[in-house]
């Protein structure tokens, strides 16, 4: 039986981290099975914190969280994500590469793309922790006045065999994420065509799973959906989960797809039903470009919760802030989580107002 977490972190905790913990060869504070239950994120403005890094704290509604830093670098530790059996974590260091953390919390690298036009990130792990694939961008070539090209890759958990999944000149590819099974040849995205982005945004996307070893991958979601509770829902977006064999979500519009039959319907109703009345008015303003709007932004699964990650206008007056939910896994029963010390955070980091999310709260299982 995994040892659950029976830690009590505060900021005043923050000297456990040595200088440079969540560089290759380093360790985190702890093993990642002591993290279980809890919230894995990343964010800049935590006191004792340098740039971005990631931080856990218990996924527990009501009264402000402690938390615990695991990562101290001179860089921007964003974007973690943590396999269905717990035991791996990944996460992006902005201008860097891919890091992988293994169950003893030992830090190792994927890839490398320092002094390089290549930018990698929005990594995702397999459920049994022995692959990794990551989007990477090349800011040397351009597909349209909007978009540099950018590509899913893949590589094993030791950084090898690392190679484009299936590489296309116009096509946008976003948010990869498993299949949760052990030992799946199979991952899903993201995708939108760059040269028909218009003033409205992206007029060509969908959802796309792709079979690593059969090399052939179907769009299982394309175009708009109407739902009935949700009204238009589009198959795209920048962060996609796959909580279950059949049951794939994209995290800005939680809308609901089933691999073999498609659309099957929202989660966005649900959730925003939870927070009609609350204390905080969650940010629906069209985005600029015409994708989606700052809440939510993206979503993560495990023990049959969620959690989300949005930004939301305090009534009392307050600056705006993003912000962590937990709810049940279909949007239903939403609280908010407080961590101590995160008062304020837009998140605006490389974020391209929300385009993406670079804190990715995770549920560790």
């Amino acid at each position: 039986m995994r040892r659950r977490a029976l830690i009590i972190w505060t900021g005043l905790a923050l000297a456990a981290c040595d200088e440079g913990v969540g560089s290759e060869g380093t360790t985190l504070p702890e093993p990642l099975g002591n993290l279980s239950g809890g919230l894995v994120f990343a964010t800049g403005v935590l006191p004792g914190g340098s740039d971005y890094d990631l931080y856990w704290a218990p996924a527990v509604a009501g009264l402000p969280q402690p938390f615990l830093q695991l990562t101290d670098t001179a860089g921007n530790e964003v974007q973690p994500s943590v396999s269905a059996r717990g035991n791996a974590l990944v996460f992006a260091r902005q201008e860097d590469g891919i890091f992988y953390v293994n169950a003893d919390g030992e830090v190792s690298r994927i890839s490398d793309v320092r002094n390089s036009p290549l930018r990698d990130s929005l990594p995702a792990v397999s459920p049994d922790g022995d692959r990794v694939a990551w989007v990477r961008e090349d800011t040397s070539r351009t597909v349209s006045d909007l978009f540099v090209a950018t590509e899913v890759w893949v590589a094993n958990f030791d950084g090898t065999d690392a190679r484009a999944v299936s590489p296309d000149p116009v096509i946008i590819q976003d948010a990869p994420v498993f299949e949760p099974i052990d030992g799946t040849t199979r991952l899903a995205w993201s995708e939108f065509n760059a040269s028909t982005v218009g003033p409205a945004g992206p007029t060509a996307y969908a959802v796309r799973v792709y079979d690593l070893a059969a090399a052939t991958g179907a769009k299982v979601c394309e175009g708009a959906y109407e739902d009935p509770e949700a009204g238009t829902v589009r198959c795209f977006g920048q962060h996609l989960s796959w909580p279950e064999p059949d049951r794939l979500i994209l995290g800005q519009q939680l809308l609901e797809i089933d691999p073999r039959l498609g659309p099957i319907g929202s989660g966005l109703p649900n959730l925003l039903n939870g927070l009609a009345g609350g204390i905080v008015v969650p940010e629906r303003s069209p985005h600029p470009l015409g994708f989606f709007p700052a809440f939510p932004v993206s979503a993560s699964f495990a023990g049959g919760r969620m959690v989300v990650d949005g930004v939301v206008s305090p009534l009392d007056g307050n600056t705006a802030t993003l912000a962590f939910f937990v709810a049940r896994s279909d949007a239903s029963n939403v609280e908010r989580v407080d961590v101590d010390g995160l008062s304020a955070d837009l998140d605006l980091a490389g974020t391209a107002s929300f385009l993406f999310s670079l804190a990715t709260p995770q549920l560790m299982p």
